[in-house]
């Protein structure tokens, strides 16, 4: 059984609604409750800790999942160890690969390097990011490893994005492929994980691609995607406001476009004048009606 060391916290004032809730969530409220219990609790910081700890053994997944999401300091990392190699439910494993991800130590790599083989999915897509996030330099070899018996489309397109972060950019061309997937969420998936891992060496490149994916589709939901992450990518590629203003010459300037342009443009570094005049001379060249949106 994994030890946990906390650091002990001098006591405060006891906060009587704090204490009400703890006494809620031991009587056996609804795990909705519960959950919500875990999730109130950590601005007390004197309870936080107990009551986390108490709540990563309960019977509800769901609850064990948000507790994990809770745990934002190094004291944590023994027992999001453990939940990301041994807790029953892939939520929690996810989620504490995650967080373990965003704590950031050196000594969690191990963990990463294990959870990349995980029977489900969304852990080895968690440990993936994480081992980006991390530069472990056992990381390319061990997604590399991974994705030679990878099934699951979404996974592969993460590994992409993981590897491309860890500096194998030869990686971005797969990345950009799905924009085309044969599934609306593999290529939102890769939209947005493209516009996380482009650099501004990379970025016009992206956006490229993105705006040629924007123009070929009719999927209402792939099409705020894509423009979604332009928008992204307007905070280091230059390009971002142009393309969606030229798509805007090649379609119907309809309120996703317009939107976009005017996020776009206020990222980098232009006007909401600037970016009307840009969209209604778009809209111009197609032949359609500026867009009133």
């Amino acid at each position: 059984m994994m030890a946990i060391y906390l650091r002990v916290r001098p006591r405060m004032a006891v906060n009587p609604l704090h204490s009400a809730l703890l006494r809620l969530y031991r009587q056996g409220a609804p795990y909705s409750v519960r959950m919500r219990i875990v999730d109130l609790i950590r601005y007390d910081e004197d309870r936080a800790a107990e009551l986390i700890i108490e709540a990563m053994a309960d019977p509800s997944a769901a609850v064990r999942a948000v507790a994990a999401s809770r745990m934002n300091n190094s004291e944590y990392i023994p027992l999001l160890t453990g939940a990301a190699l041994s807790d029953p439910s892939p939520v929690v494993r996810a989620t504490a690969v995650r967080r373990l991800g965003r704590i950031q130590k050196q000594w969690c790599a191990p963990v990463f390097l294990r959870a990349i083989n995980d029977r489900a999915g969304s852990v080895r897509s968690e440990a993936a990011a994480a081992l980006a996030l991390s530069g472990s330099a056992g990381g390319i070899d061990a997604i590399r490893g991974a994705m030679a018996g990878e099934r699951h489309r979404c996974v592969r397109i993460s590994y992409y994005a993981a590897l491309v972060q860890l500096g194998a950019p030869e990686w971005l061309g797969a990345l950009c492929a799905e924009l085309r997937a044969p599934s609306a969420v593999a290529r939102a998936r890769a939209a947005a994980l493209l516009a996380a891992v482009a650099t501004a060496k990379t970025a016009e490149r992206a956006i490229d691609a993105l705006a040629a994916a924007y123009g070929q589709t009719a999927d209402y939901a792939t099409c705020v995607a894509l423009a979604d992450a332009i928008c992204a990518l307007a905070c280091v590629g230059s390009g971002a406001a142009e393309a969606l203003v030229r798509l805007s010459g090649q379609r119907p300037a309809d309120e996703i476009l317009s939107r976009a342009v005017g996020i776009a443009w206020a990222r980098s570094g232009g006007t909401e004048a600037s970016a009307e005049a840009l969209t209604v001379g778009g809209a111009a060249r197609s032949g359609a009606p500026p867009s009133r949106h």
